[in-house]
């Protein structure tokens, strides 16, 4: 894949990241999140992920075992985290679980596909993956959220 176009879709799933976030309330009860705000969280997600992923592209080749573990913990983490937010709204926390939890486990293989595939670790479609991946999450926690206070 062409450098361009994976740094084209990291920013791109980040930016989509940034309109979702601007749906979930901040606090139960509350209105959806002002934009300065959902913005500043996709910013912040996307600089740790772009640390995260630059930092793993160092050391990929010599432990790559290592590095499948790790992206599970933090797709775990990711999932976790969501939980606390949504279970915060109402009782939707367990459908969120069994969601999330697919849905962590289809990233995390795809990762180990893409990574043997290429060869190697790459940061950029990495960071695209890991986007799309939180994208995902973050619409599960809001489909979670609405049924919650429906």
């Amino acid at each position: 894949m062409d450098r361009r176009v994976a740094w084209t879709m990291a920013v791109a799933t980040f930016a989509t990241l940034a309109g979702v976030l601007r749906q979930v309330p901040a606090q139960p009860g509350a209105a959806g999140m002002p934009w300065g705000q959902a913005g500043g969280v996709a910013a912040v997600l996307f600089a740790l992920m772009l640390l995260h992923a630059s930092r793993y592209a160092a050391w990929a080749p010599h432990s790559p075992n290592r590095l499948l573990v790790n992206e599970f913990l933090v797709r775990s983490a990711f999932v976790l985290a969501g939980l606390l937010v949504v279970s915060a709204h109402g009782d939707t926390g367990p459908l969120y679980l069994v969601m999330a939890a697919a849905w962590a486990v289809a990233s995390w293989c795809t990762h180990y596909l893409v990574l043997r595939a290429q060869g190697g670790y790459r940061a950029a479609e990495n960071l695209a993956q890991l986007g799309l991946f939180l994208l995902g999450l973050a619409l599960m926690g809001l489909i979670g959220i609405r049924l919650a206070t429906a």
